[in-house]
């Protein structure tokens, strides 16, 4: 590695993880609202978009929300003050862009309280899917009796393409496979996302929900003459 590109690198990796954490967490606040701010007028045409094609539903992707999770703030330094504005601030970006017949899957540790997350998934608009995460140890009639259409332990394949996941998997140029991830929140070793990947932790989607569009932009491993069809394949039997 050339000199100058390593000291580059190292740089790099020194204020990511040398950083006191107030400089973490200006840092991450200033982020948040420059990503806001390019956001704002795609957001809105999402919002307008949604309204127009009522009927036509579409398919959103979120991860790592931590609803009521109070060390999670810390930890990722998180620009919020409590869980309150945190779960305020996820919620009002939720139901911005997701209408009530919407789809969005949930790909791992949703909420750290198991009373508040009945409410919490009750006041969210669209059907929600959870593919559990580490954090997510009630069992899964649970969830669903909290509001998600369907539970599953384990990644799932949706459309025969995308593959649903907490944790990122293995995927290589040779394998016909779009991987949907969460887990690893703000980690600087892991890239946003990537011709065969897309990290939707909520620290790197502005704490907001994907739509699946996002993700297409980025395919380049299928041809046009390889349609994925409509079906979930999961283990959970």
């Amino acid at each position: 590695m050339p000199s100058d590109i390593q000291n580059l690198w190292f740089e790099s990796m020194k204020k990511a993880f040398l950083a006191t954490p107030k400089e973490r967490y200006e840092r991450e606040v200033q982020a948040v609202e420059a990503r806001r701010k390019e956001r704002t007028k795609k957001q809105e045409d999402d919002t307008a978009i949604a309204r127009r094609y009522k009927g036509e539903p579409r398919t959103f992707f979120i991860a790592d929300t931590h609803f009521m999770d109070e060390k999670i703030i810390r930890y990722e330094n998180r620009p919020f003050k409590d869980v309150n504005s945190m779960g305020a601030a996820i919620q009002e970006n939720w139901n911005r862009l997701v209408l009530p017949e919407d789809t969005v899957w949930v790909l791992g540790d949703f909420c750290l309280n198991s009373l508040y997350a009945k409410v919490c998934c009750k006041y969210l608009n669209g059907h929600k899917f959870l593919v559990k995460g580490n954090h997510d140890t009630e069992s899964n009639e649970f969830y669903r009796r909290c509001g998600f259409d369907e539970v599953y332990d384990h990644p799932v394949i949706l459309k025969g393409f995308f593959i649903l996941s907490h944790e990122p998997m293995y995927i290589n140029a040779n394998m016909p496979y779009f991987n949907i991830f969460g887990h690893v929140h703000g980690n600087p070793m892991y890239r946003n996302d990537g011709n065969q990947f897309y990290c939707v932790s909520v620290e790197r989607t502005d704490y907001t929900p994907v739509e699946v569009y996002e993700f297409e932009k980025k395919i380049t491993c299928c041809g046009d003459d390889e349609p994925y069809d409509d079906e979930v394949v999961h283990t959970n039997e």
